[in-house]
C-alpha cells in the first residue's frame, strides 16, 4: 500500500474519502506522476509546487467550476500535510486567489409537462415506471432502486376497485439523511409501476443466460427477487441521457467544462417540487429535507400531510388531463359527503375553523422564530467580523495555519447560507469547517471575558 492509499484509508469509508481518491487520481494523471513513490522526503519542494500549478493550470484552460476547483485543492493539500511536506502559506494563498470567486455556474432547466411526456415516451418500460415514481414522489433515483414490494401500500375506500392513494415507506437505510420518511405517487405511476412488475421476470431474463456478463444488473439472488428495481444507478443515469436526446431536449450548458446537459437526471425531483400544488414544508417532507421533514410532522399528522397531497397532486399527472381528475375527486367527495349527518358535518366545520386559528397562530409564532434567528445570525456575522479585523492588525495571535485558514477562508465562512454548507460538506471542503471552528471558539472566549 502506498502513501497516498494510506491517505486515503485514513479518511474512512466516507463520501469525502471517494470524493479525494477521483480528485488525486485526476492530479496525478495530469501530472504524469505515479502515486507510488510520489511522497519522498528527499524530493525538492519546488517540484511539488510545480506539480500543483500544472494541475490548477489544466483545470482553469478546461474551465473546471470553482467550487470543484477548491475541491481538488483540499484533497491535495491534505495529502501533503498528511506527511509534512510543508508548502509555505503564502504558496497556497495564491493558488486560492487564482481560482477566483465560488459560485455555482451550470444552468440547470426543469422541464414543462410536455417535455417530461416526450422524455418519459422515449424509454422503456422500466424507466417510464422509475421516472414517474421520482416525478410523482420526489424520491431520489437510490431511494427509488432500493424499493421493495413490502415498501408500497394502497389504500382503498369502501367499495372502491382503485386505491384512492399509493404510499411509499421510505426506509432510513437508503435515504441520503439517514431518516425514514412516507411519501406517495399518483394512480398514474402505480399503474405504470404494476405493468413494470408485470414484466420484470421476462425483462431480465436475457441477461442470466450462461455466458452473459451485464454488470450493471444486481446478481440474480434474494436481493434480486425482493427489490422491484434490481439494477445499479449508471444505467439508470444513461438511459436518462438517452431519452433527453431522443426526445430532441439535448441542449447542453457550455459554461461548464463537462458541457453538461441543462436537462438532467435531478430535473425529475426538482420537477416535483416546482409542480406540485402544496405547501413548501410539505413538498420538502415528502422529498426528505431533513429541517422541513421534522417541522412538517411537528406541525401536521400523517393523515393531514396525505390529504395535502390528494388534494394537490393533479399537477403532476403526465398523460392524464389533471383538472378533469380532479374535478372527478371533488364530485365522488362532494357525494360521499351529502350522505353524512348535517350535525357531525357542522362538528367538522367548526374543528377545521379550530385548526385553522391554531395554524395561524404558529405560522406567526414561526415567523417571529426566523426574525428572532436573523438577528442573532446578523449579530454572530458582525462578531466574527471584528474578530478577523482584530487578526489582521495583530490584536489577536493565532498560529500560522488557522491565521492563513481565517484569511482565506473567513469571509466565505461568514457569508456562508445553509446551501453553501451542505456543499462543503458534500465535496469535503473541510478547510471551511475548521474556519468556522476557529471563529466560534474565539467569539465565546471574547464573550466570557
Amino acid at each position: 500500500m502506498n502513501k497516498v492509499e494510506q491517505y486515503l484509508l485514513g479518511l474512512g469509508n466516507t463520501k469525502t474519502s471517494k470524493a479525494y481518491k477521483w480528485y488525486l487520481v485526476k492530479y496525478f494523471n495530469v501530472i504524469g506522476k505515479s502515486p507510488n513513490d510520489y511522497i519522498d522526503e528527499n524530493k525538492d519542494i519546488k517540484e511539488y509546487q510545480e506539480d500543483v500549478r500544472t494541475f490548477m493550470s489544466f483545470q482553469k484552460r478546461n474551465k473546471i467550476p470553482p467550487r470543484t476547483q477548491v475541491a481538488r485543492l483540499t484533497a491535495i493539500r491534505g495529502l501533503f500535510e498528511r506527511y509534512d511536506i510543508e508548502l509555505k502559506s503564502y504558496f497556497w494563498k495564491r493558488i486560492r486567489k487564482g481560482i477566483g470567486r465560488i459560485s455555482t455556474r451550470t444552468i440547470d432547466t426543469i422541464p414543462n409537462r410536455e417535455e417530461m411526456r416526450l422524455i418519459i415516451d422515449n424509454s422503456n418500460i422500466m424507466y417510464k415506471a422509475i421516472f414517474l415514481i421520482c416525478v410523482s414522489s420526489g424520491m431520489r433515483i437510490g431511494e427509488v432502486l432500493q424499493l421493495k414490494n413490502e415498501d408500497i401500500k394502497e389504500r382503498y375506500r369502501g367499495d372502491e376497485k382503485e386505491p384512492y392513494i399509493v404510499e411509499i415507506f421510505v426506509r432510513g437505510e437508503t435515504t441520503k439523511t439517514g431518516e425514514s420518511r412516507r411519501t406517495y405517487i399518483t394512480k398514474e405511476a402505480n399503474r405504470y409501476l404494476k405493468e413494470w412488475k408485470k414484466n420484470k421476470e421476462d425483462y431480465f431474463k436475457s441477461f442470466f443466460k450462461e455466458g452473459k456478463n451485464r454488470v450493471v444488473i444486481k446478481k440474480r439472488d434474494k436481493a434480486f427477487d425482493e427489490l422491484i428495481f434490481p439494477i445499479t444507478y449508471n444505467p439508470v443515469q444513461k438511459a436518462f441521457v438517452r431519452a433527453v436526446e431522443k426526445a430532441g431536449l439535448g441542449e447542453r450548458d457550455g459554461s461548464t467544462s463537462q458541457r453538461r446537459y441543462r436537462i438532467h437526471i435531478h430535473s425529475l425531483r426538482k420537477y416535483f417540487s416546482t409542480e406540485l400544488n402544496c405547501k413548501e414544508v410539505i413538498i420538502d417532507a415528502l422529498m426528505g429535507h431533513t429541517d422541513n421533514l421534522q417541522k412538517a410532522y411537528k406541525r401536521y399528522t400523517q393523515k393531514k400531510i396525505e390529504d395535502f397531497y390528494l388534494n394537490g397532486c393533479y399537477s403532476l399527472l403526465i398523460y392524464e388531463d389533471g383538472n378533469v381528475k380532479k374535478e372527478i375527486r371533488e364530485l365522488k367527495d362532494n357525494s360521499r359527503e351529502s350522505r353524512i349527518d348535517i350535525d357531525v358535518l357542522q362538528q367538522k366545520l367548526i374543528k377545521k375553523d379550530e385548526e385553522k386559528q391554531e395554524m395561524e397562530k404558529r405560522l406567526i409564532e414561526t415567523e417571529m422564530d426566523m426574525e428572532k434567528r436573523f438577528n442573532e445570525r446578523l449579530k454572530v456575522q458582525g462578531e466574527y467580523n471584528q474578530i478577523i479585523n482584530d487578526i489582521r492588525r495583530g490584536k489577536i495571535k493565532l498560529p500560522e495555519y488557522e491565521k492563513d485558514l481565517v484569511e482565506d477562508w473567513g469571509s466565505i465562512v461568514i457569508t456562508a447560507t445553509d446551501e453553501d454548507w451542505k456543499y462543503y460538506s458534500e465535496n469535503g471542503a473541510e478547510e471551511a469547517f475548521e474556519t468556522n471552528t476557529i471563529l466560534e471558539r474565539l467569539r465565546k472566549k471574547r464573550r466570557r471575558k
